[in-house]
């Protein structure tokens, strides 16, 4: 699978691997404030609660806007914690910086600072990355007007003796969390209803040493050959 970043994430705060929630509390309050990231308050046009996937550094993620998001957040717990209100920081605080921040504020309000790791199994975190590389993948076809003309010419076809034929692709899965898959022209396979146990699927993953241009065509034609290979065995 050439083309695809490498996981850019660090061992704290990776996708899955650790998130932290911070909570500095005062022991005379029962109730809670939790807040969260607002990463869409700076995006023009971009409601704060709209969900806008990017790229890991790119779109909300970016390094400027992260740093005014914690900034933000850890001026508002300090707000929140000089009211007397016990306060949730649901945020990933992957650096160093960041945490030391939130205890200085937490040390500044005579507050009680208390992170919690969440640690996933390697499995899980891998399959996370894997899942957050196709989907950063697909994004960048879909930008593409001349990849989406090219899959628009070759499929969909009903007739003719050359390209991918409708009763062999299906629409795209809108399922939240599915795997992206390709926008095929006028699909026409069904799928069949899922019946919620496990199918035994795997997901093959043809990867390459490089990243250049001549590994990502080799990698094309390899997925090209299995694909060939899958579509001509009979089960």
């Amino acid at each position: 699978m050439a083309g695809l970043p490498r996981s850019p994430f660090p061992d704290f705060g990776s996708a899955g691997a650790h998130r932290t929630r911070s909570s500095a509390r005062r022991p005379e309050k029962r109730s809670h404030a939790r807040v969260s990231r607002p990463g869409n308050r700076d995006r023009p046009g971009v409601s704060p609660g709209q969900h806008v996937p990017a790229a890991y550094n790119q779109g909300t993620y970016t390094p400027g806007r992260t740093a005014r998001t914690y900034d933000a957040l850890v001026r508002r717990c300090g707000e929140l914690l000089e009211l007397g209100e016990t306060v949730i920081l649901d945020a990933s605080w992957a650096s160093a910086d960041q945490r030391t921040e939130i205890a200085e504020e937490a040390a500044r309000t005579g507050s009680r600072l208390i992170a919690l790791h969440c640690v996933a199994p390697t499995v899980v975190r891998k399959h996370r990355n894997l899942a957050v590389a196709i989907q950063d993948a697909s994004r960048q076809h879909l930008r593409d007007p001349a990849y989406r003309t090219e899959l628009a010419a070759w499929s969909g076809r009903r007739a003719a003796p050359d390209g991918v034929p409708s009763r062999s692709t299906p629409p795209p899965d809108d399922t939240p969390g599915a795997l992206p898959s390709r926008h095929f022209a006028d699909p026409d396979l069904a799928e069949a209803p899922a019946s919620g146990e496990d199918d035994e699927t795997l997901l093959p993953v043809l990867a390459t040493a490089s990243d250049d241009r001549m590994s990502r065509l080799r990698a094309g034609e390899a997925t090209s050959a299995v694909l060939l290979a899958a579509t001509s065995t009979t089960c």
